[in-house]
């Protein structure tokens, strides 16, 4: 048995550009080869509508691409240029074992073309076989976009010198619609989408079978969904971790959902099922984040138009912004997330009222007044005495909420959803005065500086408006 790293040249930098340049030309050249050739048929279950449901449909095995025609493949001229290229500057190192013999070239590079050329593309011929079933019921075989062959070069090239992967990330979202919009950009590479058939289909066929039998129902309801694009670089903080992707993931969704939500109707909730994360390599490395318990919802609570889409990218916009400004946003809207996967009303209102505490309440001492007082001013109201009641009500069931008490489970039904709506709309009003730069950070604090700022802001507020009110008065 012999063990070997290779390739065994000294690694050398690389151009992006060029690498991204053969690695397109090799899988053209890789494609237009396996369709030359014949290949079994296999049967698979496609979605076509949902009038239709799944169908048994064929097409080419594709698994057979993967295996057969080795030697042949690894001769084709641009497959030999590119693997020249990533032999002469030491890329894509392994370390190989041999049972017989020594470890050599043509077994790195059977590794290598397969890495990132073969599973790459196999990943293209699943998605576009499986849209063209679902569409038309036939396959035109190999047949894969250009632009998309360019797209899976540009990130294999990435990939290889070292910056990054892109990566994929689909929530499915419940109870909530587009109207008259198929897609919408909320924030950069981060995009609110209507489910086409076509997409369903892949999206069914390729992660349905993680998910169990109640949140397939949901699957098959659904009407949008959040899609979002990001290096990998920007996600993981050291190496590749699920701690870093969840909260990457948490972070995201939270936003979206909270933007919606506040640009259509606080008060009814968007439910989510599991997210996958997918690294966009292989058909086969994708997983399910769950991110509350299973949720069979029916029907629409939200219905997003254009004009709420837009007010939507508005709210993410003030709320960057502000975040920049005010780092304790960020946990802010955590217990705004944290609001809403709750599923029993006592923690719904638990999670709401610490999240107003974070932006109304500094130190100890009068946290009632400061929290009904601040909460009614920032929230705002036309009924100011109602608002100012439902504050009180709230933040006298906190105590219960979080060490248990008397209070029957209707009693927090009837302010959880409030709590959190309250919650929402403070997190944007804040923002926008932040962003407008009434309120402003003390360099002289090293903590509580948001809810502090506010603090300060709320009482300058109350005395200009005060001492303005006095002059009105005359002598």
């Amino acid at each position: 048995m012999s063990t070997k790293e290779l390739p065994d040249t000294e690694i050398r930098e690389m151009d992006e550009k060029h690498l991204a340049e053969l690695i397109y030309k090799a899988t053209v050249a890789f494609n237009e080869f396996v369709k030359s050739n014949q290949f079994e048929s296999e049967i698979t279950n496609v979605y076509r509508s949902a009038e239709q449901g799944h169908e048994p449909l064929q097409r080419p095995k594709l698994s057979d691409a993967l295996f057969k025609f080795q030697d042949e493949r690894l001769l084709l001229p641009s497959v030999r240029a590119l693997m020249d290229y990533l032999w002469e500057h030491g890329a894509l190192k392994n370390t190989f074992t041999c049972d017989d013999g020594e470890p050599d070239r043509a077994g790195w590079e059977s590794f290598a073309f397969t890495d990132v050329v073969v599973q790459p593309l196999w990943r293209l011929w699943h998605e576009y076989s499986l849209r063209s079933l679902s569409s038309n019921g036939n396959w035109n075989a190999w047949d894969v976009p250009d632009a998309s062959v360019i797209r899976l070069a540009e990130n294999g090239a990435s990939i290889a010198v070292g910056k990054g992967r892109w990566i994929r990330i689909v929530t499915p979202f419940l109870q909530l619609s587009l109207q008259d919009v198929e897609q919408f950009e909320l924030e950069p590479n981060i995009f609110i989408r209507k489910w086409s058939n076509e997409d369903k289909a892949l999206y069914l066929h390729r992660y349905g079978h993680y998910y169990p039998w109640d949140d397939v129902f949901s699957l098959n309801n659904m009407t949008c969904y959040l899609e979002v694009f990001e290096n990998s670089n920007q996600i993981y903080k050291t190496k590749e971790s699920d701690e870093d992707l969840e909260e990457f993931v948490a972070s995201t969704v939270c936003r979206a959902k909270w933007a919606i939500m506040q640009a259509t109707n606080p008060m009814q909730l968007i439910f989510e099922l599991p997210t996958i994360a997918d690294n966009g390599i292989s058909a086969s490395t994708s997983f399910p984040l769950r991110r509350h318990a299973m949720r069979r919802q029916y029907g629409v609570g939200i219905s997003l138009d254009i004009i709420g889409c837009e007010k939507a990218k508005s709210l993410l916009q003030t709320l960057s912004k502000a975040t920049a400004i005010f780092k304790e946003f960020q946990d802010v809207l955590l217990m705004f997330d944290r609001a809403t996967l709750a599923r029993i009303p006592r923690d719904i209102l638990l999670e709401s009222v610490i999240g107003l505490e974070l932006l109304l309440v500094n130190g100890s001492g009068e946290n009632t007044r400061r929290f009904h007082t601040f909460g009614h001013a920032l929230i705002g109201s036309t009924n100011a005495r109602a608002t100012t009641k439902q504050l009180k009500d709230i933040y006298g069931l906190r105590s219960s909420a979080a060490h248990g008490g008397t209070k029957t489970k209707s009693d927090f039904q009837l302010l959880g959803s409030t709590a959190r709506a309250y919650l929402a709309e403070a997190i944007a009003n804040v923002a926008k005065l932040v962003l407008s730069k009434h309120i402003r950070p003390d360099p002289e604090l090293k903590e509580n500086v948001l809810s502090r700022s506010v603090e300060c802001y709320l009482n300058s507020a109350m005395f200009s408006a005060t001492q303005k009110d006095l002059q009105n008065c005359g002598e």
